[in-house]
């Protein structure tokens, strides 16, 4: 009666998450993650009221021309910082990349291009501050 149970899901360790003993970037981690996340779908969601402003414009006028597309150029840029926050605090949270932990903590501190504007700032301060620290950067070299 010990067989094995055949439809039982095999066990995978690449994807589970690490536990909060072995990893004292858990909680900005994940936090960083949810805030990027939003702020993402945010950006996603401004993205359509832009295109209607680029169809409504008179082209005759330069100036709204100018306008219109740094709109998109700067809507662009920060879509790219959180998608970079993004992989940073994934990567954060598994131990994967130290570099791309740190980037994505330092963009996190930058006031426009942080996730959820303000929120994302003290986090990110938090994220740095435990990844400069000695014993993080070996748990990322032993993963």
């Amino acid at each position: 009666m010990n067989e094995e149970n055949p439809f039982q899901s095999p066990e995978t360790s690449d994807t589970s998450p690490p536990d909060t003993g072995t990893n004292p970037l858990i909680v900005p981690a994940i936090i960083l993650l949810v805030l990027s996340s939003i702020y993402l779908i945010l950006q996603i969601f401004a993205l359509p009221g832009q295109v209607i402003r680029i169809m409504n414009f008179d082209y005759g006028a330069p100036t709204i021309l100018t306008e219109v597309t740094t709109s998109i150029v700067a809507l662009l840029l920060m879509f790219i910082a959180g998608l970079i926050t993004l992989k940073g605090s994934y990567d954060m949270l598994y131990l994967k990349n130290h570099k791309s932990a740190m980037s994505g903590s330092v963009i996190a501190m930058i006031p426009f291009c942080s996730p959820c504007f303000l929120l994302g700032i003290p986090f990110g301060i938090w994220a740095v501050v435990l990844l400069k620290k000695p014993e993080v950067k070996a748990l990322f070299e032993e993963s």
